[in-house]
C-alpha cells in the first residue's frame, strides 16, 4: 500500500511541476502576433533558404501565413506555419 501511495504522490508532484513550468514559460511557448512588439523578425532567408510567402484562408475564415521553401529533388511539400 505504501508503494502505491508513493507512486501517486510522485505522479502528482510531476504533474504540478509540469503545470507550473508551462505557466511560467507560456510567453515563450505561444506566439501572439497581435500584441505590440511581437513581429516576425527572422525568415528562412536568414539561414540561406529561398522561400515564398504563403497566405490562405481556412474554412472558418481565418487567414494563415506561412512560408513555402522549395527543395531540389523533392519528395513532398512542407509548409512552415
Amino acid at each position: 500500500m505504501r508503494t502505491i501511495t508513493t507512486i501517486i504522490a510522485v505522479a502528482a508532484a510531476c504533474y504540478v511541476l509540469l503545470a507550473l513550468m508551462l505557466y511560467v514559460l507560456q510567453e515563450r511557448l505561444v506566439f501572439l502576433a497581435d500584441l505590440p512588439g511581437r513581429t516576425l523578425e527572422v525568415t528562412p532567408r536568414h539561414v540561406g533558404f529561398a522561400f515564398e510567402d504563403v497566405t490562405f484562408e481556412t474554412s472558418d475564415g481565418l487567414s494563415l501565413h506561412g512560408w513555402y521553401v522549395p527543395a531540389e529533388n523533392r519528395r513532398g511539400t512542407v509548409l512552415f506555419m
